[in-house]
């Protein structure tokens, strides 16, 4: 039971409490009534929580067994009923039935309201995820499609021309300090590469806080979606009979035990007949779906007046009562609603599949094909720029540091161009090249350490792997690597990649200073990305720090 469920049974809890406690419902005990009611629902959300750090806690990766959800909604409404006895005796007002059947009706509904509302809110997620699923899936053969690859084409150069004069526009105020005069001897390179590399990791954050945002973006359900399903198919007929058994016992409370029998039986009787006229409607009737669905949780409301029809029928000298002619309708109604919405929503049915791939128009296809495109080619380009644009930039202005340190100004000079190298040189024509050389790639990355850590890279198996991979394990390698050389001061840095025809084994090993639990961070969301919840960095026993990814393929 969530939070969710918690809360949409409030609404149901508090007045269901005065309603059907008379000696609460007074004009002058109200407000005690509504307090306690308070206090009562409070208790059962205890109860609900206590199940879900204990018997429940691993309901998320291993569904519970209904009965022990029943159980456990059971418990926790009896505990509200318990609440209800103990405040009348304490209060010293009239009970109107004995704390053991309160305590048993309190425990049937429980059982009844719990898992039904968790069953309702459980077809809903599966209803919306399948959405996402079919609309995944339209969006993959929108991209397919022959006439999308152009239109794509040129959004990736346009994004990637984009990111190019950004980067020359942060970079802008400061080019041209490295011939300034008055400066210490390589001061002003120094300070301009550092601003260099800040505007390549800024530009970078900003791309991947925005695309992963995108990623995670879900198709909302709408109202409209829901009416339209629940026009079509707006109730079922089997919660109504845990109704009965449940409302003839909460009645028995207050009339003899064969009256009582007649008003749970006209009240199912009468939401029986409007469940199978809507249905009939539903689907002949073509008409406002929001109207003819409220046309029909009215006449549900009714149930409670034919109730005490039925009750009266039996001769009775004295009618139910407002309260529970009352507490009767909204029962019925709320128990044919949500049993409604499931069964209008519940994705195992062929029709409601054939209605969800309907209600996904062409537009929203093409806005979703524009929208995962574009959010990929800016992952892409982040990854790009903190993995090997900046950790070029890194190892330049190491090397520069080196140089300075040493007096050598060629070599000073040299790390200064070979970093302004990477702001000029062609990003586009940099990302659009499809490389699927995974050794060559590595050992330029190894390379680019030179003179500041000893990279070395053992390849096995590599097998004809496509671009994509090739340029995902190369930038969670050069993610680890950067990380290894800038924040642990390593010298020696061992690259380990083992291919095999179903997942690449990456391992990166450094002798720098033991890493800390990092921060999350762009390098931590680009290993989820490639190494979805398959990643881990540890402290090696003799001193550094290892990362370790299994890629599937």
């Amino acid at each position: 039971m969530s939070w969710q469920g918690y809360l949409l049974l409030f609404p149901i809890s508090v007045p269901l409490g005065l309603l059907v406690v008379p000696a609460l419902s007074t004009s002058s005990t109200w407000l005690l009534g509504l307090a306690v009611a308070v206090v009562a629902y409070a208790v059962t959300g205890l109860i609900l929580w206590l199940a879900s750090v204990t018997v429940l806690r691993r309901r998320a990766v291993d569904p519970a067994p209904v009965w022990l959800v029943v159980v456990v909604g059971g418990l926790a409404w009896a505990s509200r009923s318990a609440v209800f006895a103990l405040a009348l005796q304490r209060a010293g007002l009239p009970s109107d039935t004995s704390a053991v059947q309160r305590l048993i009706v309190g425990f049937l509904l429980g059982a009844l309201l719990v898992p039904g509302i968790a069953w309702v809110l459980a077809t809903l997620n599966d209803f919306q995820r399948e959405r996402e699923r079919l609309l995944s899936d339209l969006v993959r053969r929108e991209l397919a499609a022959e006439g999308s690859a152009t239109y794509l084409q040129v959004m990736r150069e346009d994004l990637l021309d984009r990111v190019s004069t950004r980067m020359h526009q942060e970079a802008a105020p400061h080019e041209g300090e490295g011939d300034r005069s008055g400066d210490a001897p390589g001061a002003a390179m120094e300070r301009q590469l550092a601003d260099l590399e800040r505007a390549v990791r800024k530009i970078s954050h900003e791309l991947a806080d925005s695309t992963w945002g995108q990623a995670r973006a879900k198709t909302r359900i709408t109202v409209t979606m829901i009416s339209v399903a629940v026009s079509r198919r707006p109730f079922t007929l089997w919660p109504l009979l845990p109704y009965l058994v449940v409302c003839y016992l909460f009645v028995a409370r207050l009339m003899p035990p064969s009256a009582a029998l007649v008003v749970a039986l006209a009240a199912v009787a009468w939401a029986a007949a409007v469940a199978l006229l809507g249905e009939a409607v539903g689907r002949r009737w073509a008409g406002p779906s929001g109207l003819r669905f409220g046309v029909f949780v009215l006449l549900l409301l009714l149930s409670g007046p034919v109730a005490e029809i039925g009750h009266l029928v039996t001769g009775a000298s004295t009618s139910m009562g407002a309260n529970l002619v009352i507490a009767v309708s909204a029962s019925v109604t709320v128990v044919m609603v949500a049993g409604g919405l499931a069964h209008a929503l519940n994705v195992s049915e062929a029709a409601v599949l054939a209605d969800l791939e309907a209600s996904i128009s062409d537009a929203e296809v093409r806005a979703g094909a524009r929208a995962r495109e574009e959010a990929r080619l800016q992952r892409e380009i982040a990854i790009h720029l903190h993995g090997t644009v900046a950790a070029n930039v890194t190892a330049a202005t190491m090397r520069l540091r080196q140089a300075i340190d040493e007096g050598d100004v060629l070599i000073a000079k040299a790390a200064y161009a070979e970093a302004c190298q990477l702001l000029d040189s062609d990003l586009r024509t940099t990302m659009l090249a499809e490389q699927s050389d995974l050794s060559a790639l590595i050992r330029e990355l190894a390379e680019s350490w030179d003179g500041i850590a000893d990279v070395r890279a053992t390849i096995t198996g590599e097998q004809g792997l496509p671009p994509s991979t090739v340029r995902d394990i190369v930038s969670v390698i050069t993610e680890a690597v950067s990380n290894a050389v800038r924040h642990a001061r390593a010298t020696r840095v061992d690259v380990l990649v083992a291919v095999s025809s179903t997942v690449i084994d990456i391992e990166v090993v450094d002798d720098g200073n033991a890493m800390g639990a990092a921060g999350r961070g762009l390098g931590s969301s680009l290993f989820d990305h490639v190494s979805p919840g398959d990643w881990e960095r540890s402290a090696n026993p003799s001193g550094g720090t290892s990362v370790r990814l299994h890629v599937r393929r």
